[in-house]
């Protein structure tokens, strides 16, 4: 395997404020959003992380379903979680190895802004180059999806966006 090596790293005092972030040229996620994914760092190389976990299910799932289509969803901090894990199969020597020509999916509903640009950036240019397709879905009046504010550096992890703006009259 490619032991992990993933390009979101930045000191951890700078990971837990944002802002710091906003201006880094480098590919940056919260501290929290990161250990959320790939565990703690006294964690991180044990088998039962959540990173270890998905990217040795969809390993044994491409390689039992090779022309399988690879789809990462989630709602919320779900979301944001889904972006992080198309960040990390789309850069992974292992899941290039496995998957077929098909780009990977990322669907993200409500999630907040927890990278900074620099990782929005990348994503649009794996996007480009055609390994991997992604949708934000926003409710227009979801505040959720609008934490952090950009003008603390908060960025969507990807940036094709489709806004549902709920009506207010009633009907079935």
């Amino acid at each position: 395997g490619d032991g992990g090596s993933l390009e979101v790293s930045v000191q951890e005092a700078e990971a837990r404020l944002l802002f710091l972030l906003a201006d880094s040229p480098r590919e940056c996620a919260t501290v929290g959003l990161w250990r959320a994914y790939a565990g703690a760092p006294a964690r991180a190389e044990e088998a039962s992380t959540p990173r270890r976990v998905v990217r040795r299910a969809v390993l044994e799932a491409l390689a039992a379903h090779p022309r399988a289509r690879v789809v990462v969803t989630g709602h919320s901090l779900g979301g944001a979680l889904a972006q992080l894990c198309a960040y990390d199969l789309t850069h992974s020597r292992d899941f290039a190895a496995a998957s077929s020509a098909a780009p990977l999916t990322v669907v993200a509903f409500a999630a907040p802004r927890l990278f900074n640009a620099a990782f929005r950036r990348r994503m649009d240019e794996v996007e480009a180059v055609g390994r991997l397709r992604a949708l934000r879905v926003v409710c227009a009046a979801d505040i959720i999806a609008r934490v952090p504010p950009r003008s603390v550096g908060g960025s969507h992890g990807v940036s094709s966006r489709l806004a549902i703006h709920a009506s207010r009259r009633g009907g079935a």
